[in-house]
């Protein structure tokens, strides 16, 4: 994708994109990177190889991406802590608070060249290395916060709406063949916070409900 224009959304501006179907391109410092994993795929039970990457960036924030197939295969990934990454076109997602994913179309660089690439470098080496940084789960969800937490984070999604009010702001047309789905995750919307996830036949809607 080489027509691609790359527009870095800051790591702190991650959380209003959860639940978008909008990618969008990060950049930061590679914090660590987690060892390689995989994943059987329920279609053909095949392996697919999977691998996490914490990025940070001057925000003072850090989040996990993670990386499949040929992308989490590549052998310049081991050592590159410390060095900048930029990964075009990934989702954001709500696991453990807010996450990314990278997708077949996103393109992973490590040490991009520009401005911006070099205004990270900088603050890595005067004061990010040492900085505290904050995990955007963390921060979206408060104490103990984020996806499944139990701390003081969780009291914003202590009291359910009526399901006629959640059902206003549910994707035209999706409804009835998911129904039992929809009450499945209203069970659960205590521990999962702000965002439903509604399976349809070929594609995964969100809707928001905000508490009372």
């Amino acid at each position: 994708s080489g027509d691609h224009k790359v527009e870095v959304t800051p790591l702190d501006k991650l959380p209003r994109h959860v639940g978008r179907k909008m990618p969008v391109d990060v950049l930061g410092v590679v914090v660590s990177i987690g060892p390689m994993g995989t994943i059987k795929r329920k279609a053909d039970n095949t392996e697919l190889p999977r691998r996490d990457v914490t990025l940070a960036d001057s925000s003072g924030h850090s989040v996990v991406l993670t990386l499949w197939a040929d992308q989490a295969n590549r052998s310049d990934l081991d050592g590159c802590e410390g060095k900048v990454m930029q990964v075009t076109t990934v989702r954001v997602g709500d696991f453990n608070g807010c996450s990314l994913s990278a997708v077949t179309r996103s393109q992973v660089t490590l040490n991009p060249e520009g401005a911006e690439a070099d205004a990270l470098r900088q603050w890595w080496e005067t004061d990010g290395r040492s900085a505290v940084l904050t995990p955007l789960g963390q921060a979206n969800g408060g104490s103990g916060g984020g996806l499944g937490g139990s701390g003081s984070g969780g009291a914003r999604a202590n009291k359910l709406q009526f399901l006629s009010d959640v059902l206003v702001s549910c994707p035209e047309n999706s409804l009835l063949e998911n129904f039992e789905v929809l009450l499945a995750v209203l069970m659960r919307y205590e521990c999962i916070g702000h965002v439903l996830w509604l399976w349809s036949s070929c594609q995964m809607d969100a809707i928001f409900v905000h508490p009372p």
